[in-house]
């Protein structure tokens, strides 16, 4: 796990206080804290060479809403099984396994 301090002040009876604040991540036993900026997904993505501009496009579109701190190992997985199992995407599971590769590679 790891550890964040920030501190906070606040004005108490006329008084500044200051408090210290720890945040605690906790990442589990077999997680890693790397993940993938959007500028590296994009790059990635660029070197999967049976992915037309328009699917890689699509696939930018799917990691958005894991963008709040990059795409871990676990999002990558969630969308990867999102893109197998959804059949009226544009992406055949043999592209959203090399997805899968390529990305879990960087992570690892």
């Amino acid at each position: 796990f790891t550890i964040d301090q920030g501190f906070y002040f606040c004005l108490k009876n006329g008084k500044v206080e200051t408090l210290l604040i720890l945040k605690f991540n906790s990442m589990g036993w077999f997680s890693s804290d790397k993940s993938i900026s959007h500028f590296n997904l994009d790059k990635l993505l660029k070197e999967i060479l049976i992915l037309q501009p328009t699917e890689r496009e699509y696939v930018k579109g799917l990691f958005t809403k894991y963008q709040a701190g990059g795409v871990s190992k676990f999002e990558v997985e969630k969308a990867v099984r999102e893109m197998k199992f959804n059949t009226s995407d544009i992406i055949d599971p043999a592209e959203a396994d090399a997805i899968k590769d390529k990305l879990l590679s960087y992570l690892n």
